[in-house]
């Protein structure tokens, strides 16, 4: 993992720190490696800085996790974009064709549990409208 990688700094450490005290709010210098960056947090009066270990571990799940999340987030665009598709009076030319579109639909909400490689994820065609 690069610390230094703007998402992680943006995204990652609040993330990690929300979920191991339940803060977001916080300040953190730009140190080049994760003890430094670490060493940095400033805690809100109130809070419990947590161990170095689990505020590494925590990053690194989160980390681990995001070419899941990535594809999920691409997954729910893609659901979003073809809602229209499955209202139920929208003018599609066959019962067939309806069909496709509720099985694309379907292998999309099936394709996190369903995919290896998060990574590279295989998604369905996309049928014609």
């Amino acid at each position: 993992m690069d610390i230094l990688d703007p998402y992680v700094r943006l995204t990652l450490i609040p993330e990690a720190m929300y979920s191991l005290i339940n803060v977001r709010t916080l300040n953190y210098g730009n140190g080049e490696t994760t003890e430094e960056v670490f060493e940095s947090l400033n805690v809100p009066s109130g809070y419990t800085k947590p161990s170095f270990e689990a505020f590494e571990s925590k990053l690194q799940e989160l980390f681990n996790n995001q070419p899941l999340q990535n594809l999920r987030t691409e997954r729910d665009t893609l659901l979003n974009q073809t809602d229209k598709y499955v209202v139920a009076d929208f003018p599609h030319t066959t019962p067939e064709k309806k069909q496709e579109w509720l099985d694309y639909r379907q292998a999309l909400r099936d394709l996190p549990a369903n995919t290896a490689d998060p990574s590279n994820p295989v998604w369905p065609t996309l049928p014609t409208a």
